[in-house]
């Protein structure tokens, strides 16, 4: 992910403050009074942290002791696919029958055996916790978490993850300058010198997103995770490198009228608030945590550099007005949704917290769409939470615009076309034989509202050829070939913003990209 290249470089030196005045829980700033539950912060939750216990687990490693390797990466493999039990132990049965020395690398007897190893073995750093948040119509609202000291552990631990850490601003050459990789950036040349001397910077990514759990029972969860920007992107994309440190608590209206009052949308914000208090407290404006990388102990200062997520999501970490609803709907800007296709804007506002919070005190929180409550991320010195927070490109890309891009496609055919040219465009997706990387679209677009990012990422693939001649007779002068070269210039786009790195000269023409991409969607339109 790079970060803005231009952040403010006046930041100021950072200051130690003692523990107990950052977990204060008497703090006026916020408003929680609907809260049914008193807000407490485990002192326990920022330990663990000092040089003493980095010496102790660099001497005593924290090791969960299995029967053997292949026991452990057979139950690994069985928790990454959500394999069943009867998946399982089939393949328990094929592998013992292959097996040429009956006890040698012994598997449990059943996948069933193996889960219960893991309920009753501790695993290091993986213990988690449950704050009861708020009692909301007769149900009390818990949050799940773990420690995030211990999500870094974790990380840490990965042996891959210590081999390609990074400590230091790696400067690459001015005369072409790449931007991908976190710690080439600009920002992070810039907090690097304004933390301790001696300190390393930790770059902290939060990603959080509500998403349907297969395995425990289609339930709806908002689970939050950590990575690391210290480790390269193509590491980072890896399952390991990421943790799950916690899940959200999803509040429930019983009834439309509930759902839709301001009491209920109130409450939602401030268990959001309280739940990320909790979790993020421990870091707060720390300068003092040593951990060890590379079988070394060093000292560092942790930062939240990108908070990854959904334009749903980004508003709700910001507090800010859901874009659907918003008259300024970027939670980066103050721009007016009136000027979001003006590509000749120049003078853009940015959001920062002390304007957000001055609006606030002078009652003018609507005029900038943002909630009038105290937001956690203020208390982060040298922090902007609403430069912080992306969009991630499979929302951004794959299940924004290209969904949108689909649908409006379909309805513009049906309005301007005819209904046949719709069904043609499904039966031409459902024609697609199989291929490696390529899936089978059974029914075209008709449940276009089921799809997944990858499917999408699928259709693609194909998509030009799908909607060359499609047909021939249509209204307001727009024709099948200019329609093809809408789909062409948004897939230019959408190949170089998948990329992982950037010169200035892929900038530039990812610049001209999109604003051509855009100039051809209005005359769509």
């Amino acid at each position: 992910m790079v970060l803005n290249n231009k952040q403010n470089e006046e930041i100021e030196p950072m200051l130690d403050e003692p523990i107990e005045t950052q977990e204060n829980v008497e703090d006026e700033e916020f408003d929680d009074v609907d809260l049914t539950f008193p807000l407490s912060i485990d002192a326990e939750d920022s330990r663990r942290t000092t040089l003493d216990d980095a010496i102790n687990d660099r001497m005593h490693p924290q090791n969960t002791e299995w029967p053997n390797d292949i026991y452990r990466e057979f139950m690994e493999i069985v928790m990454e696919y959500q394999l069943s039990n009867s998946c399982g132990d089939r393949i328990i049965k094929l592998i013992d029958k292959s097996r040429r020395a009956p006890d040698e690398n012994r598997l449990p007897k059943s996948t069933k055996e193996g889960r219960k190893f893991l309920d009753v073995n501790e695993f290091p750093y993986m213990k988690f916790k449950t704050v009861p948040i708020t009692n909301f119509q007769d149900t009390i609202y818990n949050f799940y978490y773990q420690l995030i000291i211990h999500g870094i552990k974790v990380l840490l631990l990965q042996s891959d993850v210590n081999e390609e850490f990074i400590f230091k601003y790696r400067n690459n050459d001015t005369s072409f300058k790449t931007y991908g990789e976190q710690y080439e950036s600009d920002w992070w040349n810039v907090t690097q010198k304004n933390i301790p001397p001696d300190n390393h910077l930790l770059s902290i990514i939060i990603y959080a997103d509500s998403t349907t759990c297969d395995h425990l029972g289609k339930t709806s969860e908002h689970p939050i995770y950590i990575s690391l920007g210290n480790i390269p992107n193509w590491m980072r994309n890896k399952p390991n490198s990421k943790v799950l440190v916690g899940y959200l608590p999803k509040l429930k209206a019983k009834d439309n009228t509930t759902r839709n009052s301001e009491f209920f949308r109130k409450l939602q914000r401030q268990v959001f608030q309280r739940c990320l208090r909790i979790l993020l407290s421990p870091i707060l404006n720390r300068t003092d945590m040593y951990f060890v990388v590379k079988n070394e102990i060093q000292l560092f200062t942790p930062k939240i550099s990108v908070i990854l997520a959904d334009l749903a999501e980004a508003a709700t970490f910001t507090a800010t007005y859901l874009p659907s609803t918003s008259k300024r709907p970027c939670c980066f800007c103050l721009i007016d949704n009136e000027d979001l296709n003006n590509m000749a804007l120049t003078n853009v506002i940015m959001r920062t917290p002390e304007k957000m919070r001055e609006a606030i005190d002078l009652n003018q929180a609507n005029e900038l769409s943002i909630h009038a409550d105290f937001n956690f991320f203020w208390k982060f010195k040298n922090f902007n939470i609403y430069e912080a927070t992306v969009p991630d490109r499979m929302h951004m890309l794959d299940l924004g615009i290209t969904k949108y891009l689909l649908e409006f496609t379909r309805e513009f055919l049906r309005q301007k076309v005819n209904a046949r040219a719709v069904r043609e465009m499904d039966r031409r997706l459902c024609a697609i034989p199989r291929y490696p990387g390529l899936i089978v679209l059974k029914h075209g677009l008709e449940n276009i509202s089921k799809f997944t990012a990858n499917d999408y990422r699928n259709i693609m693939k194909v998509i030009v050829f799908v909607i060359d001649n499609l047909y021939e007779n249509y209204e307001d002068g727009f024709s099948c070939k200019r329609l093809c070269n809408v789909f062409c210039v948004y897939l230019k786009m959408y190949i170089m913003l998948r990329q992982e790195s950037f010169t200035d000269m892929d900038l530039t023409e990812l610049e001209v990209n999109i604003i051509n991409f855009w100039i051809q969607l209005v005359k769509y339109r």
